[in-house]
């Protein structure tokens, strides 16, 4: 299957940046695959309650990024729930230079998509969303 990378484009100094994923890709309804991507300290938690989890929820490949030093992380995101509904273990990005929780940055893409993610050079929000060309 054909990977689809995205690349945000700064539009008020249109600095670049490569290499982004978003969306479920190949990886939808099957919990085994998600996990896989997840990182080990995360698995870890994850195989500690694996047998509690009833339902799960993603969002996809999503980008996190620190509202003070607008450092990012591109990962898949994951919500695991037992069987009362509450919530089990949610997908974090946690920043070490800052020590805080990252944002989660919605992204929806269509024709010309925007989010609302802070360019490392310019220190500006909004970027468009390109398709990279495989």
């Amino acid at each position: 299957m054909m990977k689809n990378n995205y690349s945000l484009e700064c539009e008020h100094c249109k600095n670049l940046i490569y290499g982004f994923k978003f969306g479920l890709r190949y990886l939808f309804g099957n919990i085994s695959n998600i996990i896989s991507t997840q990182r080990e300290s995360d698995k870890k938690i994850i195989f500690n309650f694996y047998d509690d989890v009833h339902t799960f929820y993603s969002k996809g490949y999503s980008i996190y990024q620190c509202a003070k030093c607008n450092s990012y992380e591109n990962i898949y995101h994951l919500l695991l729930y037992d069987i009362k509904g509450e919530c089990i273990f949610e997908t974090r990005s946690f920043c070490e230079n800052c020590n805080l929780l990252r944002d989660y940055i919605s992204v929806e893409l269509d024709e010309k998509s925007f989010i609302d993610f802070k360019c490392l050079k310019c220190n500006k929000a909004s970027h468009i969303i390109k398709k990279n060309k495989s």
